[in-house]
């Protein structure tokens, strides 16, 4: 990692702090973490069985197809109409029973005073979540996040420069730290968001679409999780 990697990140992130944590190692364990790694696999949500436009009756069929491959959370889309979304919430909830979390995804499409209210209500119904707003909106994810606690807040996958990662990634505004691999330039910045993610004690979470941009976040997720997340960290 050269000094140019840490352009407009240094106010959150020094070289010399980054080095720190590879060298000496924020988590404990690493080779008990490595080899959990490789005996069970990397934990992981899903989004598939739980898109916006599938009916009632796909996604009370689909969901079980996910828990018994081993997912322990799905994502649900929302945003559209909040019976509908609170209709499909508790057929997902019931269907995967108490003991599987469910985040929910709006997608960009709620001002801040919306996604307070909307989550308030789902979260009645799903007894999990998390919620999403507009993604370069830093003091309005705050807000929803003060608004919505113990709920947690993820966002970051839209953010395209480094100095708005350095801003969303501030203590005070997120639960988890999130990034979109495929948009920035190769590992080693990738790389940097992680490790200030690990800086702000929040979890770093690279996104992906699907497909083929799964294999673009698979490695970045296993390397932050054996050498850089603290098991101390709220998931």
């Amino acid at each position: 990692m050269t000094s140019s990697t840490f352009r407009y990140l240094s106010d959150a992130l020094t070289p010399s702090a980054a080095a720190d944590i590879l060298q000496s190692g924020v988590c404990p364990g690493r080779a008990a973490r490595a080899e959990a790694l490789v005996t069970h696999g990397y934990p992981a949500y899903t989004t598939d069985p739980a898109g916006s436009g599938y009916s009632d009756e796909k996604l009370a069929r689909w969901l079980p197809r996910a828990v018994s491959d081993g997912f322990g959370q799905i994502k649900l889309k929302v945003g559209g109409d909040l019976s509908d979304d609170l209709r499909r919430l508790k057929i997902a909830r019931d269907t995967v029973g108490p003991g599987v979390r469910i985040a929910v995804d709006a997608n960009q499409r709620w001002d801040v005073a919306t996604a307070i209210e909307w989550i308030r209500q789902l979260h009645h119904t799903s007894r999990h979540g998390r919620g999403t707003h507009l993604p370069d909106d830093v003091l309005g994810h705050a807000a929803i996040r003060k608004n919505i606690a113990p709920l947690k807040v993820a966002t970051g996958d839209m953010c395209r420069t480094a100095l708005s990662s350095s801003n969303c990634y501030r203590p005070a505004l997120l639960t988890s730290c999130r990034s979109m691999p495929p948009a920035w330039a190769g590992s080693t910045r990738n790389i940097a968001i992680l490790l200030l993610a690990a800086t702000v004690r929040r979890p770093g979470m690279p996104a992906c679409g699907r497909g083929g941009f799964v294999r673009a976040v698979q490695h970045l997720s296993m390397f932050d999780f054996v050498a850089v997340s603290d098991p101390s960290m709220t998931e």
